[in-house]
């Protein structure tokens, strides 16, 4: 199974508009697989307003992820999901314009113009619940475009989904169903994101932080500067030098008793400085030996990186659960020069 984005946490995303991280509504996420929400208030009136993520360019993926919405009684069109080629929004499910509870399928030329392609043949009822979103695109003048709730078929397109001669898309946003007024408590969080090549209706997202410094750790600080649930860009662990390895150990309370690994994911947030190592690779340590993905290079400015490794690099086979939940299974971090 392919991957083009796995993402829970801020370090994964940018954000336009009134966007945090919120711990305290635990109603609204899984618990068991996640230690926060993204979170999308009502403080603006954009209806872009959302939590961005780039992925690999693909005319052709799967998009899912968990939302809980708190929802007003006004229903006004809305940006709930986007799909991106760079910064122009091409293809978007939104509210129903004139209200009634219905969503659209609408496209987007790099004007702004929209036309709806599809409308939803049932109103979801999110209101106070956690639902499961699945969104398969073909992007294409002979394209799809499915949606489903819960495993549920809300909207299924066969047409021109393109604007513009675009041929495929990188990236994605997540907002509110509703537009965002301060008199109103429109509010949507969102967790457990995922784009890949396959199905990901059987999928979902743990998050598995650091705990304690690992095998190695030849970085400045310790696993305290790095394990935070809201990004603090002071507080980091730096290296001087090329090939220095920083390892931390992971909490594992979220991986179930026997579960279907399909892939597992090292995200963090790095920088380049002034002088020292430009690159880094991101690494697990698995079976008493270190594997590290491909050197990324780095700007001077904090960005995302992430290496996904799909199987175990120690095994060359699927991961398991006790592959993760053993003492000497580490993530982290190597400087290149």
């Amino acid at each position: 199974m392919a991957f083009l984005f796995i993402g829970q946490e801020d370090l994964d995303f940018t954000f336009l508009g009134a966007c945090t991280v919120d711990t305290a509504v635990t109603t609204a996420r899984d618990t068991t697989k996640s230690r926060c929400s993204l979170k999308v208030a009502p403080t603006s009136n954009s209806p872009q307003d959302g939590w961005q993520g780039a992925f690999t360019a693909s005319a052709a993926f799967w998009f899912t992820g968990l939302v809980s919405l708190v929802v007003g009684t006004a229903n006004v069109v809305s940006d709930f999901v986007a799909f991106k080629d760079g910064m122009d929004r091409r293809l978007i499910v939104t509210t129903s314009a004139g209200g009634g509870g219905f969503w659209r399928l609408v496209k987007r030329n790099a004007a702004g113009t929209n036309t709806t392609l599809a409308t939803s043949v049932i109103q979801p009822n999110f209101t106070g619940l956690k639902q499961k979103i699945d969104c398969f695109v073909d992007y294409g003048a002979a394209g799809q475009f499915i949606l489903y709730v819960n495993g549920t078929e809300v909207i299924n397109f066969s047409g021109d989904l393109t604007t513009d001669g675009a041929t495929d898309l990188d990236g994605f946003s997540v907002g509110t169903i509703l537009t965002h007024t301060a008199a109103a408590s429109y509010i949507a969080y969102w967790s457990q994101l995922l784009v890949a090549e396959d199905d990901t209706r059987s999928l979902s997202l743990t998050t598995l932080p650091p705990n304690a410094d690992g095998n190695a750790f030849d970085w400045s600080g310790s696993f305290a500067d790095v394990d935070e649930v809201t990004l603090n860009d002071g507080d980091t662990c730096e290296s001087t030098a090329a090939n220095e390895v920083m390892q931390t150990t992971i909490d594992d309370t979220g991986v179930p008793a026997s579960p279907v690994i399909v892939a597992v994911a090292v995200s963090a947030r790095v920088l380049k400085g002034a002088s020292g190592p430009t690159q880094v690779q991101g690494n697990v340590r698995t079976g008493a030996a270190d594997f590290f993905g491909t050197s990324r290079a780095l700007a001077t400015s904090f960005g995302r990186v992430s290496t996904i490794f799909e199987e175990n690099p120690d095994t060359t086979a699927p991961w398991t659960g006790p592959e993760l939940t053993d003492a000497g299974f580490n993530i982290g971090l190597k400087s290149i020069a």
